[in-house]
């Protein structure tokens, strides 16, 4: 199936008249247009969680000799999610915006996946020869920033596809609305409107951003104690608005979950947060000391604090428990406590050699290495002496590696 230089073909893989994972071809003259490459969550009836689905992309496979580019609109999972998976069957040039290119970058890289190459970075405005498609990126405000329609041209006729919107008078985060260009496209040659929007359907409209700082601002300065709110990690908007109203209202903010790190970071360097909204990592026990000291969101760094206990209650808890064969006899309320201990007393320690005593973080793990062969060295019995000589080996190896460094 190779369309003709006279067709101008929309073909849709997925997304069209669904929620989630988003993959449009367009094809003229021999050559294919893909538009966006995303992923949808599946929950089917007694699943314990939801199920990722990609669109099949055997047809784009059979023809990516004849793939002239990919496009992605904007950041959100279903429009570029499958890409570190999909992408290395394709292998074909992308095509999207700085604050996308980032997020699609991490993403990548989290999940060890090649990152596309090469990979364009083009501003909303920008215009590029696609093969035989002209394509121009025309802004458009939704909930995550820069998301882009595109007016696709090509000799056979003209194309508006508008990806997903929300008609934002004061989106906080990058311009406005402007209906401008859309209506220059009305009034010029357009053949076809492609659109597929959430909720588009439903008549009325969606309150701007705007509207919602000075609530969000009142609710969050009523309150006396934490204040914990629930959002989408790629709502940079609303992560701008409630961080502006954390400061006015004299409170420490912070994060909780990988991928509101992640876009927050991504945000950061393209500008869309100010220095001001800067959030600093911090284990359990600084948020614990700062829940003392004045009401907080107290979120980050708690898998960190986690992984530090878990290491202290291994190395200075467990280790003496199996080598004296105790551990048989503990329950689990004494399991539990020993971790909460170990969780505390690792969480300070870590920070403590790191902060304090300047140490990096391979140099604190040799050391609590060497306490913790050294506890098991305390903990034998001294008429085992094959297990004394070996912890011996395992107390001094890691320090001669420690000076070595």
């Amino acid at each position: 199936m190779i369309p003709g230089p006279r067709d101008l073909w929309f073909l849709p893989l997925g997304g069209t008249g669904e929620i989630g994972m988003n993959l449009n071809l367009y094809g003229h003259d021999g050559s294919w247009l893909m538009v966006d490459c995303g992923v949808t969550f599946e929950r089917s009836p007694g699943a314990r969680q939801a199920r990722v689905e990609m669109p099949d992309p055997a047809f784009a496979v059979a023809n990516r000799a004849r793939l002239a580019g990919i496009v992605a609109t904007h950041a959100h999972e279903d429009h570029l999610g499958a890409l570190p998976w999909l992408w290395p069957l394709l292998r074909s040039p992308l095509y999207t915006t700085p604050f996308t290119a980032a997020v699609l970058r991490r993403k990548c890289e989290g999940r060890e996946a090649e990152v596309p190459a090469p990979l364009n970075v083009v501003a909303p405005g920008d215009r590029r020869q696609l093969g035989p498609f002209t394509v121009q990126w025309l802004p458009m405000t939704h909930s995550t920033p820069e998301t882009c329609a595109l007016h696709i041209t090509c000799p056979a006729g003209s194309v508006l596809h508008t990806a997903d919107w929300k008609i934002d008078p004061a989106p906080v985060v990058g311009p406005a609305f402007d209906a401008a260009p859309f209506a220059a496209l009305g009034d010029g040659r357009l053949d076809a409107v492609v659109c597929d929007s959430t909720n588009a359907l439903r008549p009325g409209r969606s309150p701007s951003e705007g509207e919602l700082a000075q609530g969000l601002g009142a609710a969050l300065a009523a309150q006396r104690g934490r204040v914990v709110v629930a959002c989408f990690a790629s709502n940079v908007a609303r992560l701008h608005t409630l961080l502006a109203a954390g400061r006015a209202a004299g409170r420490y903010a912070g994060l909780l979950g990988r991928s509101l790190r992640t876009m927050a970071d991504c945000a950061r360097a393209c500008g869309y947060l100010a220095a001001g909204d800067r959030l600093a990592p911090y284990s359990l026990s600084a948020a614990l000391k700062k829940m003392k000291e004045s009401p907080e969101i107290p979120l980050t760094g708690l898998i960190q604090s986690l992984f530090e206990g878990a290491m202290f209650t291994w190395v200075f808890i467990w280790t003496p428990c199996i080598d004296t064969g105790s551990l048989p006899n503990l329950n689990l309320g004494r399991i539990f406590a020993n971790y909460m201990i170990g969780l505390m007393c690792g969480s300070a320690s870590f920070r403590f050699f790191n902060e304090r005593m300047k140490l990096s973080s391979s140099k604190i793990l040799l050391l609590a290495s060497s306490l913790g062969s050294l506890s098991l060295l305390f903990a034998s019995t001294t008429t085992n002496t094959l297990h004394t000589l070996f912890s011996f080996i395992l107390f001094f190896s890691p320090v001669f590696v420690f000076v070595a460094m």
